[in-house]
């Protein structure tokens, strides 16, 4: 089969997270929802273990968070071969996620929020970068897509600094996650969305996480994430369509499908 956009599972140990279906809060309902994503079709599995939604209510402590992505990183590694990426923005939590097996860490804050990440990743194989809102940044730039090009260049340049190679590095435009200004917020998502292009010229693989986000229940007059599921099945046949590499969801075997109907219809991936 043809080159595909790739999928990454989103699966969350912590009970705050905004859409409960992606929640598992112990091992066992943990591993049947791995287990269920690696039968799906997933190329990635992303686990979370403190809710990083912009309009959170809870700030978990690190000894938490590092205890429920101990858990679940471990559960998850035994029962599946796939890479696993470790959603945080805490070093001491990346370290225990590597420890217990995880490939990938899935930095937010792209290496703003803590000053000990770039050494925490050096045991990695590699990193997903995610930009989010810098006002400073913002005031001076016309669009959103800009903007968001000038955070991912930055990404880009710490990562390398650091000592990370380009091949390694998975970038993020952040959807959802540039909030307080002038603008509305879903008018900034859209944007990001039509310009995809910009993101893909800088040489590293893109993933987009949009699944059931505010931005189409508001567009969609859907106030709960748990009947956006159309919508974000929309954007995911876009971002195939922009030749997106990654997509960060929670509903595996739907995007899965509508993914590979994609490409019958356009050709590049051979008929069954």
């Amino acid at each position: 089969m043809a080159s595909m956009t790739r999928i990454a599972a989103v699966i969350n140990a912590s009970p705050e997270s905004f859409f409960k279906g992606s929640v598992a809060e112990d091992s066992e309902r943990l591993t049947l929802a791995v287990q269920n994503a690696d039968a799906a079709g997933a190329d990635m599995i992303d686990i979370g273990a403190m809710s990083t939604a912009p309009n959170r209510e809870t700030w978990v402590t690190e000894e938490e968070e590092c205890e429920r992505m101990r858990q679940a990183v471990r559960a998850a590694r035994t029962i599946t071969k796939l890479p696993i990426s470790a959603d945080t923005q805490r070093a001491s939590v990346a370290r225990v996620a590597l420890e217990e097996g995880a490939d990938y860490i899935n930095d937010i804050s792209a290496f703003r929020a803590d000053p000990e990440m770039t050494s925490a990743v050096a045991g990695a194989k590699g990193a997903i970068l995610m930009v989010r809102e810098d006002k400073y940044l913002e005031e001076r730039c016309r669009t959103p897509s800009e903007c968001v090009l000038l955070l991912l260049q930055q990404a880009l340049q710490r990562a390398e600094t650091a000592g990370m190679s380009r091949e390694n590095i998975i970038l993020d435009p952040g959807i959802g996650f540039f909030r307080n200004r002038n603008s509305p917020w879903y008018e900034w998502d859209l944007d990001i969305l039509r310009n995809l292009g910009l993101f893909r010229e800088l040489g590293c693989p893109i993933m987009i996480g949009a699944s059931r986000k505010s931005f189409m229940g508001h567009l969609l007059e859907e106030t709960a994430p748990e009947n956006r599921l159309p919508g974000s099945l929309a954007v995911a046949a876009w971002c195939a369509n922009e030749g997106v590499e990654w997509v960060r969801v929670h509903d595996v075997r739907e995007t899965r499908d509508v993914i590979r109907m994609f490409g019958y219809l356009r050709g590049t991936i051979p008929t069954p």
